[in-house]
This record gives structure tokens, sequence and C-alpha cells, in this order.
């Protein structure tokens, strides 16, 4: 279980209260009852020295308030300024009927001193995670009012939007550094953290079922593959959904012509993962095609057949060992097993579909190269491919953790196939 005050949450808080005033809000003790500070105390870093010796309680949000914390109106002004300098999120803006609609909700979120002061943490030690939080909260907005929510329910949006990732704060921020190579203990942090803020939002009866409900579920998916719960759409509330594709949405919107370029071809290739009609939405961030010539993102003219091939040949060898592994397996296929071969049937059809054969060692001529629009979306595809190949590893990992252990002949097939596997696709980045 994570420790409520551990040692990345107690430096966040200890380096907070050197450049503002922190005082107590109540009593701090210790988890053998041990009272060792009173309400209404000055804290600052030489406490936290002292203190760190000590395992303290309760979590330093329900204790601590924190002057010049963050108000309604700095978070508006976020908002604003990425609605002003972000060209796929005033696509979005302008597509509303009524001119600033994304802007209201956000006065009626509640910040009560809790949530206050973690936001205010935030936005001094992880900045990044208040501008994507508000980010998330735009999208989020955007697709409820598409969805015909309006009122308390858009507040609501507007809430689990700037909320859903603030328990992060009890990890260690290089566990969300792309560069990190996470552990498999790691790995179950970051797949926990949903229901840590989920968690701190419901010590407090400011916050709504539709929050919280979203805030848990925005890693769900709608085929069940997402986390904590491995919910399936049935089980996901629409703030769920809206958040879950909010979120994925919002990773690409600050990468210009290539994340908007990256947004589509995940829309395309995710129908199974989010709601369908919430990816029809998000269409007006990548807008038309017409919005995006003549220019070519600076990514998209670095790529090179050679590159193209080579991810294709990867994802050919991942096929082909999938193959290789089934054998003559006859039986009903079940489990972890059914999940890949499902996951891979639906790729290749993708794949098939854009007019790449895995059969052929080079079916890319020179005269694709000339075409600086179809390698960039054959990069995207073949990219956004191997994203899905590397999920589908983790989450055979994380819903059936015993796999290595079944010795069925389905339960050999999965084995012979991650092994390898794991080593060839690792070296395409972090899922997380």
């Amino acid at each position: 279980m994570q420790e409520f005050n551990g040692p990345h949450y107690t430096r966040s808080v200890m380096e907070l209260s050197d450049v503002l005033s922190v005082r107590t809000s109540k009593p701090i003790y210790s988890r053998t009852g041990l009272k060792l500070v009173d309400k209404d105390v000055a804290i600052s870093s030489a406490f936290f020295k002292r203190m760190l010796q000590h395992s303290m309680t309760p979590p330093f949000e329900q204790c601590l308030v924190v002057e010049n914390g963050i108000t309604h109106d700095e978070i508006l002004g976020v908002a604003q300024q990425l609605v002003r300098n972000n060209l796929m999120l005033a696509r979005m803006a302008k597509s509303l009927p009524k001119v600033g609609a994304l802007l209201p909700p956000f006065k009626g979120i509640v910040l009560n001193p809790h949530l206050n002061f973690l936001l205010t943490l935030a936005r001094e030690r992880r900045p990044y995670m208040l501008e994507h939080g508000v980010m998330v909260a735009l999208i989020s907005i955007y697709l409820g009012i598409r969805m015909g929510q309006s009122g308390q329910k858009l507040v609501d949006l507007a809430t689990a939007g700037i909320m859903h990732d603030i328990g992060e704060m009890r990890f260690n921020p290089q566990l969300f550094n792309s560069n990190y190579r996470l552990s498999n203990e790691e790995r179950g942090q970051i797949y926990q953290h949903p229901q840590t803020t989920h968690d701190i939002l419901q010590k407090t009866a400011d916050y709504t079922a539709l929050t919280l409900d979203a805030v848990l579920q925005h890693h769900e998916r709608m085929d069940g593959s997402g986390y904590p719960a491995g919910l399936r759409a049935e089980g996901i509330s629409l703030g769920g959904q809206i958040l879950a594709a909010a979120e994925m949405a919002s990773s690409k919107v600050c990468q210009g012509m290539w994340g908007a370029q990256r947004l589509e071809m995940i829309c395309k290739l995710n129908s199974q993962q989010f709601a369908t009609q919430l990816l029809g939405f998000l269409s007006v961030l990548y807008g038309h095609e017409a919005d995006k010539k003549p220019g070519i993102s600076s990514k998209a003219a670095q790529v090179t057949l050679q590159k193209i091939q080579g991810q294709i040949n990867k994802i050919a060898l991942v096929f082909n060992t999938w193959r290789d592994a089934q054998g003559k397996i006859s039986s009903a296929p079940q489990g972890a097993y059914d999940f890949v071969q499902q996951r891979l049937i639906g790729l290749n059809v993708n794949l098939q579909d854009a007019g790449i054969d895995l059969n052929s060692k080079q079916f890319l001529g020179a005269e694709v190269e000339q075409n600086l629009s179809a390698m960039a979306e054959l990069d995207q595809l073949t990219l956004e491919v191997i994203w899905q190949l590397r999920e589908t590893l983790l989450v055979v990992q994380r819903r059936w953790p015993k796999y290595a252990a079944e010795k069925s002949a389905q339960g050999l097939a999965v084995s012979s196939w991650i092994e390898p596997m794991e080593e060839l696709l690792s070296a395409s980045g972090r899922l997380f």
C-alpha cells in the first residue's frame, strides 16, 4: 500500500514550505499516537527533517494549509492561455455553438482546503501536472457538451479533469519520466494511481459520484483492457468514458501537427477501447485534411523509408512469432490466449486496410518515399500498431499475472510468444 506521507511526497511538501507559508490546520501525530506538532504552527523544511524519523498521520493535505494557494482565477487563466496558444484547442472551442462555453465550468470547481493544498503543491513542484489537468478538463467539458451535458455535470467533469492525476503526488515523479524504465512493482503503483486519487477525493463530501467515478475509471477501456478494475463498456460511467478519451487526446494536443496526426491515427485504430461517438467528436482536434495542408510537420519530414520498413519488419516478426506459438491448437480460445488472438486479428485488419502486407518482404517502393504525406501516415500507423502490441503485453501481465505457470497448450503458446516479444518491443519506448 502507498504510504500516505511517503518520502517523495514529504520532500515535495518540505520544498513547498520553503517558498510559501504553510501552517498546520490540525495536529499531526505519529502512527504510534505521539503528537508531533499542534494546530496553527508554521511549518518549515527544518521541521520535516526532524520528523522524517517518524511515520506521520494523517495525510498532509488533511492537516496543512498554504497561503497564496491556487485560485479559480488562476486555473481559469491557465485554461484561457491553453485555448489561446494551442491551435487544436482553439479549433475545438470555436466549434461549439456558444462562444466561451468551455470556461464557465471552471468557476464552479470546489477548491476545499485539502485539494487546494494538493493543487498548489502541483503548481509549485510539478507544474506540468496542473497544466495537464486543465487541458484534460477543457477536453472533458467539450466532450460533455457534445454529449448533451450541462450545468453541474460540466462542473463535475471539469473537476474530474483537474483532479484526475493528483494522487500521483504520492509517487516518485521519476516514474512518470518517459525515459525511466519501470520495475514490475513501480508499474503496479502506476496502475493504482486512479484509485489513490479517488480515495483522496472521497475523504471529503464535496465531490459528486460523477466526479469520483470518472477519476477512478479514466484508465478503463471499453474492451476491458484498462485498469485498475478491468471494467468493460457497460461498467464504465459516461464520465469515465469522457475522461478516458480526454486524457488520451490531451497527450497529443501539445505536440503540434505531429500530435494531430498521431491523434487521428489513434482514433482510427482504437475504436474498441474508446466510445466510438467520443472518438468522432475528437476529430475536431486534428481537423480535416485541408486544415493540415500544405505543411508537413518537422518530425514527419525526417521519416525515412528505411525507418518505416524497419517498423513493419518488427510488426511482422510479432505476428509470425504468434503464428508459430499457436501450433495446432484446436480448443476454444480463452483467457490471455483469446485476448492476444483478438488483439492481433484486429490490428492485422487495420494494417491490411492501410495496404500493408506483412507477408511481403519489401512492399514499399521509391514512389512512396516521394510522398511526404503518405510517409507521415505510414509512420504514424506503424508506430501506433507497435504501441498497441506493447500494450497487449502489459495487459496480459496485469490481468493474467500467472500466465507463465499455465501449462495448457494455450498457456504455453502465450508464454512462448511473450518472452521474445518483451525484448523486441521494449526498444520502442515507455507505455506510460
